[in-house]
């Protein structure tokens, strides 16, 4: 497989159960080494994932999202884990993706879309230059 995503563009991993999409974003993300091959990021070899980690958000499937905290609050914390202590910021963050409404209300109460969209509000934080991003969307 040879994929080229280019900065600022858009990319989904579409393919039936057992096609691999979760394992290539594995493989770019470090979780899992290729057997054979290799993963290149941003011109660099894929060994140095600390390099990519502070340019590349990956989402696999579901958010790691706290259920007792609300919206405002599990951005906060991934925000004071990057050194961001902005709050403006945590606001413009829940307004560009849909939930500056609903930054109060407990996680556990959210609908799974709502969830979805606080994952990918947790992705965004620190501007990375690519988020990546595979969902259990049935399309086939």
């Amino acid at each position: 497989m040879n994929l080229s995503v280019r900065k600022g563009e858009n990319y989904a991993l579409i393919g039936r159960s057992g096609a691999e999409k979760t394992t290539v974003l594995r493989l770019i993300s470090g979780l899992v080494r290729p057997t054979e091959g290799n993963v290149c990021l941003f011109g660099q070899n894929s060994h140095n994932t600390v390099y990519a980690q502070n340019r590349v958000w990956i989402l696999i499937e579901s958010p790691g999202i706290y259920p007792n905290m609300s919206a405002r609050e599990n951005v906060k914390l991934k925000c004071l884990a990057k050194g961001i202590s902005n709050k403006s910021y945590i606001a413009e963050l829940l307004e560009s993706i849909g939930l500056r409404a609903t930054d109060k209300k407990k996680v556990k109460h959210f609908s799974v879309g709502m969830k979805q969209r606080l994952g990918i509000a947790l992705a965004l934080v620190g501007n990375p230059e690519s988020v990546l991003y595979l969902s259990s969307w049935n399309v086939f």
